[in-house]
């Protein structure tokens, strides 16, 4: 929900407490809601995609997409969908970068790695991939709360995302784009917290260059990631990336 009298990020439209007047993640200067009937209607709530998926719930938005919470009508089971963000999608280089997510993702069973269910598209051009719902708070809002935290807890937290982002490696995956934001901290009652590491949307398959999809995804020459948290390679934006490119992201994190 909404609350009116916290400071809203207009580019990702996420809360802050007082205290913070940048949005950590976009850096973009943060603004006060004057009320919640200002909030505007999401035309997607209620939607059903393919007669399976009911969004419910918007639960937040980044670069490429929005999450939402969902109703998986077959079995009655709530899952987040992602849906690609409509300015893309008449944009076929986002489509193949939406769908390289989706099998990207798909590849990483891991249990600190969230797991992709289902990918698909509407008849009127959404494209979505299907996830688990997840239900606690990323890094970056712990960190907003309780920072700096205990050494052993941070250990705990960076050793099962690393495990995670080491899987991804092991599978020709870079995520490219590791920050707070992206590490989620599920807590479900009675069960001790698992990291999980999200959004693989700007990762880059380690595949041959011959490859045409590669070739078609990386001649945009665009600098994808949080300047924040990226190695120096990938900040200059004419190197190419290794696995260490994620080992500098997660020792910033650390470090935070």
């Amino acid at each position: 929900p909404i609350n009116p009298l916290m400071l809203q990020c207009p580019r990702c439209g996420r809360q802050f407490p007082d205290g913070v007047h940048v949005c950590p993640d976009d850096f973009t200067p943060l603004q006060a809601d004057a009320t919640i009937a200002d909030v505007p209607v999401d035309p997607l709530i209620g939607r059903v995609f393919d007669g399976k998926y009911r969004l419910d719930q918007r639960l937040g938005g980044g670069g490429m997409g929005t999450v939402y919470r969902a109703t998986h009508l077959l079995i009655e089971r709530e899952v987040a969908v992602k849906v690609l963000s409509q300015r893309f999608v008449g944009d076929e280089t986002a489509q193949q970068r939406f769908r390289r997510e989706a099998r990207a993702s798909g590849r990483m069973a891991h249990p600190n790695a969230v797991m992709v269910n289902d990918f698909g598209s509407t008849d009127d051009g959404w494209l979505y991939i299907v996830m688990e719902l997840l239900e606690g708070q990323t890094l970056r809002d712990l960190l907003a709360r309780e920072a700096p935290l205990d050494p052993a807890r941070a250990v705990s937290i960076m050793l099962q995302a690393s495990a995670a982002v080491g899987a991804a490696h092991e599978a020709g995956l870079i995520h490219r784009d590791l920050k707070p934001a992206n590490i989620f901290i599920e807590q479900r009652p009675n069960l001790p917290a698992v990291v999980k590491v999200l959004d693989f949307g700007v990762a880059k398959l380690a595949v041959d260059e011959q490859d045409d999809d590669y070739k078609t995804l990386t001649q945009v020459g665009s600098i994808i990631g949080t300047p924040r948290y990226m190695s120096p390679e990938q900040c200059s934006g004419s190197m190419p990336l290794t696995p260490a490119s994620d080992v500098y992201s997660l020792g910033i994190i650390l470090y935070e």
